[in-house]
C-alpha cells in the first residue's frame, strides 16, 4: 500500500500532524510510529491527488512524503520518504473539484456543466449562473423538506436531506472558484474554497476513482 500527503515546510500537515522520513517495523503489540499514523489517516492514494486535495497554497516551500507499508509473514513494514511534487496549476485543481462534485450525486444538469467545462465546449458566464440558480432551487427544495421534517417527523429522513443538502453546498464553492477563473483572479480564496469541497469526499466517492479521475484531468488539461 502506498499513501502520499503534502506538508509544509516544517514537515505539518494542515490539521499540525508532523510528519518525518524513517523506516519502521510493525509487529504484534508494537506502537505506530505517529508520521505513518498521521498518512494513514490524511494520505491520499496519488501523489496528485494530495496536491489537488491541498486547502492550502502551492508554493515551493511545500514537500511531499510518501508511505509505503507492506507485510512479510506476520510482520509489517514501512517507510515515509520525501519525494517530488508533481505540477499542478490551478486549473487542474479547479477542474478536478468540478468533476469531483460530479461524482458525489446524481444531477443531470450539474454533470452537464461539468462535462462542458472540462472539455472547453462551454465555459461562459452565463452557462455558470444558469448552473448556479439551478443548484440554488435544489437547495431551497431541500430547505422546505427540513422544514415539514418537524411537522411528519420519520415520514422525512432528516439525515439524508441535511447530507444531500451539504452535497450541493460543496457546488456552490466550484461555482465561486469557477467564476474567478473566468475572470483570471484565482487567489488563496479558491485555494481554500477547493480545499474544502475534498473534505471527507473519500466518503462519497471510491478513492481509487478520484485517483483515476485525477490523472485524467492532467491528461485534457
Amino acid at each position: 500500500m502506498k499513501k502520499f500527503i503534502l506538508v509544509d515546510r516544517q514537515g505539518n500537515t494542515p490539521d499540525l500532524q508532523h510528519i518525518e522520513a524513517g523506516k519502521f517495523r510493525i509487529g504484534e503489540g508494537d506502537a505506530m510510529d505517529a508520521s505513518v499514523a498521521a498518512i494513514m489517516k490524511s494520505g491520499t492514494n496519488s501523489p496528485i491527488l494530495a496536491v489537488m486535495s491541498y486547502p492550502g497554497t502551492i508554493d515551493a516551500g511545500l514537500k511531499m512524503f510518501l508511505l509505503h507499508v507492506w507485510n512479510l509473514e506476520n510482520e509489517g513494514y514501512s517507510i515515509v520518504k520525501e519525494v517530488p511534487i508533481p505540477a499542478i496549476t490551478a486549473e487542474h485543481k479547479l477542474d478536478f473539484a468540478i468533476n469531483a462534485v460530479a461524482a458525489i450525486y446524481d444531477f443531470s444538469d450539474y454533470s452537464n456543466w461539468a462535462e462542458n467545462w472540462i472539455n472547453g465546449l462551454d465555459r461562459s458566464l452565463t452557462s455558470l449562473q444558469k448552473i448556479h440558480s439551478k443548484v440554488d432551487e435544489e437547495i431551497r427544495e431541500l430547505e422546505e423538506m427540513q422544514k415539514l421534517a418537524y411537522s411528519f417527523g420519520d415520514a422525512i429522513n432528516m439525515e439524508e436531506v441535511a447530507q444531500k443538502k451539504a452535497l450541493f453546498e460543496r457546488a456552490k464553492m466550484i461555482f465561486h472558484a469557477a467564476e474567478l477563473a473566468l475572470n483570471s483572479k484565482l487567489d488563496r480564496a479558491f485555494d481554500q474554497e477547493s480545499g474544502q469541497v475534498f473534505e471527507g469526499i473519500e466518503e462519497f466517492v471510491d478513492p481509487e476513482k478520484l485517483s483515476h479521475m485525477s490523472d485524467e484531468i492532467l491528461q485534457v488539461a
